[in-house]
């Protein structure tokens, strides 16, 4: 209204010429509209940027979503591999011995004692392999919760190896007495994978050190080994998911034990270091 009353009000003589501004009534107008259509035109520019942002951000992200994917198939796909090939050697032994057995060729007492003991430790070795996955997927679907309370962890350690079944090979050197506050379950399973490591990659009847004491204000829990015919591991991908020296593939395993270790010493607060020396193999080194 003011734009027209400035142009059109000189023109019917009711108000005095405006200038020379007025010889041009369609200079602001046009002004306004270029004006106008700029930031139109910048902000089709901005909205058509922000959207090819966002279909890179979601390009990106479908991306992601596929490694993630195919990565999680590959672990699967191995998993399996692995569990396949880890029980069917014992589902072979448990064969031959079940069908020596039934056939009735195992005569005495002491034949048929070695084939049960064989059907044992096959039927063992199955459960070591699935309770290692177990614990491995309970820990990365964030179920492994940590529970501590006041206990004797010398006295905890001397039961559970009073049951080892490899007792015999097992020198512990433990205080009497060693009480801190320590979630006793997640001890236990730490120290029965180093152990059970220990023993697996050192000659056979040698023996394997076990030293629990306070350094420092910490506890430390120390797992000795002389190395086996499987030699040293690659340190740098000892505890790496599913990684075993090839050296190592002669015999049973998953590649989880260690691997399970360092991510709960990780969520609990608790150090793993392993430092060949010599001939002897740290297997594990624990302290919190």
């Amino acid at each position: 209204i003011g734009y027209l009353l400035y142009f059109v009000l000189p023109l019917l003589g009711v108000a005095t010429q405006a200038g020379t501004l007025s010889l041009y009534p369609t200079l602001p107008s046009n002004l306004a509209t270029m004006v106008l259509v700029v930031g139109i035109l910048a902000r089709r520019t901005y909205l058509n940027m922000r959207a090819r942002e966002q279909l890179v951000h979601e390009k990106h992200d479908a991306e992601q979503r596929l490694r993630l994917e195919q990565q999680h198939h590959a672990e699967t796909s191995g998993m399996l591999g692995m569990i396949m090939h880890e029980v069917k050697n014992p589902l072979a032994s448990i064969r031959m011995a079940s069908e020596l057995l039934s056939s009735g060729r195992a005569r005495n007492t002491e034949e048929q004692d070695k084939r049960f003991r064989n059907i044992q430790d096959a039927v063992e070795g199955i459960d070591s392999v699935l309770q290692r996955v177990i614990d491995v997927d309970r820990l990365e679907q964030g179920a492994l919760a940590e529970e501590r309370q006041p206990e004797d962890v010398a006295l905890l350690l001397r039961q559970w190896l009073d049951s080892h079944r490899q007792r015999a090979r097992l020198d512990a050197r433990l205080p009497d007495t060693l009480a801190a506050v320590v979630d006793a379950r997640l001890l236990l399973l730490m120290a029965g994978n180093l152990v059970d490591n220990a023993l697996k990659y050192s000659p056979p009847h040698s023996t394997v050190v076990l030293d629990l004491r306070v350094s420092g204000g910490r506890l430390v829990f120390e797992v000795r080994n002389r190395a086996g015919r499987a030699g040293y591991p690659d340190s740098e991908r000892l505890y790496q998911k599913y990684y075993r020296s090839p050296s190592a593939q002669h015999g049973s395993g998953t590649g989880l034990g260690l691997y399970w270790v360092q991510q709960v010493a990780g969520r609990v607060g608790v150090a793993v270091s392993q430092q060949p020396v010599g001939n002897i193999n740290a297997a594990g080194r624990v302290a919190t």
